[in-house]
């Protein structure tokens, strides 16, 4: 085997590597700290890896020894964390003279970030995927932290790295009992045990379940979503579109890997848990959303709700399921990044929307912004024609085709719920008159890359109106490659 042929397999991983590295030391030299075209270089490299990504062979190659999948599902999750990376880094070019932060410093530990969770995704042994996520995780805390001049970030940094090195230590704690029955951390090998038929002792019940609550953590699943509130909170708004979407896919693309691969045999075990987390989750965050008057908190407990959703489709434990949750978490994400985008149309200087009811009168002052956000809040709460609507009636065919029919009721309850509160949103928006009309007149900063993502966020999703076959091919490919390979 040659060397090319060796690392081809993590050529996207080559890259950030090497473009981290060469940030480093562009850093060390450049004589200003405060380049605003670094970010333009980074969001273009990224989304070249994302397009890459898109056109790599969808091949099983496996490569470092076995340690290392490169697959269609992998490439699907991959493209989607380098696109939200490439937006984050958009968005926050636009408002840089908002934020003091090193450039550099941001650039190096956002591909960072971006690296850890592509090794995560990636990874087809224990010891891979823990190092992934924690420099994923270790990345995510300094990078909010650059930004400690803002108000409540010290506070969000601090329950952030607190309660991720717990969950971390819940992950590490599983695996050790895992590796304590099967003298192995590799996934093949784990996999060939249980399948020939070892008997399963009670340390490989505990491990799945230390496991099952670490991931939970990481994806913010009710009973274990208690950071998710504060950081979203303390988290400035253009790095809360990468907070909020990317290290979420990661981690439930790993657990897709992990359920549906290795421990599929013991679907009994982790199945109830795992449906009592979604089913829990979707009812928790729909309700607690209700009573949320500020939009970073109320988009946290929408996203708790949406993450129950995504973790339904993998309880199902087929391939219909899992189609489902591809397609509506990836529907999901980029309605988040463009409504967070909008919201950053709006900042103003010296303060931010903070409240839902900063928002009265959008329709009048600001019409174009207004509509952008009602077609993305009708998208994320699945009402017809809107695509999120297919996401969610995918999950329901699933839930039914699986024959968890109470399941599927807790589902259309759900969405009714979620449904009142983002109507409320259009309601504040286009027929309450605004407090004070000078609040949202007077905007700051260069927000063409803003209103270009938006534009692109809302073309996308209405394109999937009336084509969403592409994305459901891809998503198919995608879920496949974990049943048939």
């Amino acid at each position: 085997m040659t060397v090319l042929s060796y690392f081809l397999p993590a050529s996207p991983e080559v890259c950030l590597v090497f473009a981290a590295l060469g940030a480093t030391v562009a850093g060390l030299f450049s004589k200003g700290q405060r380049k605003a075209w670094l970010f333009s270089l980074t969001s273009l490299m990224l989304l070249a890896i994302a397009f890459g990504c898109f056109f790599l062979p969808g091949l099983r190659d496996v490569t470092f020894d076995g340690h290392f999948f490169n697959d269609s599902f992998s490439l699907f999750i991959k493209s989607i964390i380098a696109l939200c990376a490439a937006l984050l880094a958009l968005n926050l070019q636009s408002h840089l003279t908002f934020f003091k932060v090193k450039h550099f410093e941001f650039v190096v530990l956002l591909l960072c970030a971006v690296l850890g969770m592509f090794i995560l995704v990636s990874a087809n042994d224990f010891l891979p995927a823990y190092i992934g996520l924690e420099i994923q995780s270790l990345a995510l805390y300094v990078m909010i932290g650059l930004f400690h001049e803002e108000k409540n970030v010290p506070e969000a940094v601090l329950k952030y790295f607190i309660l991720g090195a717990v969950a971390s230590c819940f992950i590490l704690f599983g695996i050790s009992f895992i590796y304590g029955f099967s003298g192995t951390t590799n996934f093949n090998v784990l996999e060939s045990l249980l399948n020939n038929g070892a008997q399963s002792p009670l340390s490989l019940y505990l491990g799945i379940a230390f496991l099952l609550c670490g991931l939970a953590f990481k994806v913010s699943s009710f009973p274990f979503h208690m950071w998710t509130p504060d950081v979203y909170q303390g988290t400035p708004y253009p790095l809360l579109v990468l907070v909020s979407t990317a290290p979420k896919i990661a981690a439930l693309g790993f657990m897709m890997r992990l359920f549906l691969g290795p421990f599929y045999t013991e679907i009994s075990t982790w199945q109830p848990l795992l449906m009592i987390l979604a089913v829990a989750s979707m009812v928790f965050g729909a309700v607690a959303s209700v009573m949320q008057g500020n939009v970073r908190r109320f988009l946290a407990y929408a996203s708790i709700s949406s993450i129950g959703f995504s973790l339904v489709g993998l309880a199902f434990a087929n391939e219909s399921g899992l189609r489902g949750s591809l397609f509506y978490t990836t529907l999901y994400i980029f309605s988040m990044i463009g409504f967070l985008t909008c919201v950053m149309i709006l900042l103003r200087r010296g303060s931010t929307i903070d409240k839902l009811s900063d928002l009265k009168g959008l329709a009048t002052q600001r019409p174009f912004v207004a509509i952008a956000i009602a077609i993305l809040v009708l998208t994320m709460s699945g009402l017809p024609p809107f695509p999120g609507f297919l996401g969610k009636l995918l999950l329901l065919q699933a839930a039914v085709g699986s024959e968890f029919y109470n399941v599927a009721i807790v589902m259309v309850l759900t969405t009714v719920i979620t449904t009142y509160y983002y109507l409320n949103i259009l309601k504040i928006m286009f027929f309450d008159g605004p407090v004070e009309p000078s609040i949202l007149t007077h905007v700051s900063g260069k927000l063409g890359l803003n209103y270009l993502i938006v534009i692109l966020s809302i073309s996308l999703l209405t394109g999937l109106i009336f084509l969403p076959k592409y994305l459901l091919n891809w998503t198919n490919i995608a879920a496949s490659t974990l049943f048939y390979t």
